[in-house]
């Protein structure tokens, strides 16, 4: 779920994730941290994703930056709004 997505009633919260530039960061493009953060959550047992920090490549990184918190929830996941994953 992006920054502008509600997160759903009776959920639970599991964990926070933070992607940020390493300096020596090569595979950092939206997609990329988002597949990350999905198989992250899948490991911890969260089910939804929720981006709630997002900065973009700038003149000081060349990587986008994300604050994310995972949640468990026991409704149907795929009624909820959600970032479609894209090949980069």
């Amino acid at each position: 779920m992006d920054i502008e997505h509600k997160l759903p009633e009776r959920i639970t919260k599991i964990g926070d994730l933070r992607f940020q530039d390493s300096g020596f960061s090569t595979d950092c493009s939206l997609n990329s941290l988002m597949n990350q953060a999905r198989i992250e959550a899948r490991k911890n047992g969260a089910n939804i994703v929720k981006v709630i920090d997002k900065k973009k490549p700038d003149l000081w990184s060349s990587c986008y930056r994300l604050k994310i918190e995972l949640y468990k929830y026991e409704g149907d996941v795929s009624s909820l709004p959600q970032y479609k994953l894209k090949l980069d």
